[in-house]
């Protein structure tokens, strides 16, 4: 999901920051693939009623180009009402990541 300009710049210049470089590469490709997620919930929605796909691998036939089934592999559908009221940010359903990549860095 990264160009390749995106990866060297991340480099860090010490050998410490590794573990820094990789959470922000990780989060910049994991907004770009949520920022593709939305027309390609309303494409479905227009197939299916209005309805809120079960499964995030049922949007790969709306997303051009589509996505390794792997990266789609890595969220998940939950009712909303799994975020605490004050982060909802309206509607039933969302799309989040099964579980960030390194527990002490990552954020969902």
């Amino acid at each position: 999901m990264l160009a390749d300009r995106e990866w060297l710049d991340a480099v860090p210049a010490e050998e410490e920051g590794f573990e820094g470089a990789m959470v922000a590469l990780r989060f910049y490709a994991e907004r770009k693939v949520l920022d593709r997620l939305p027309g390609a919930l309303y494409a479905y929605g227009q197939d299916h009623n209005g309805q809120f796909p079960a499964e995030v691998a049922q949007l790969t036939p709306y997303l051009d180009p589509p996505l390794d089934d792997a990266i789609l592999d890595r969220f998940v559908i939950l009712p909303a009402t799994n975020l605490a009221p004050e982060l909802r940010c309206g509607g039933d359903w969302l799309i989040t990541e099964k579980a960030p990549v390194n527990e002490a860095l990552d954020m969902r």
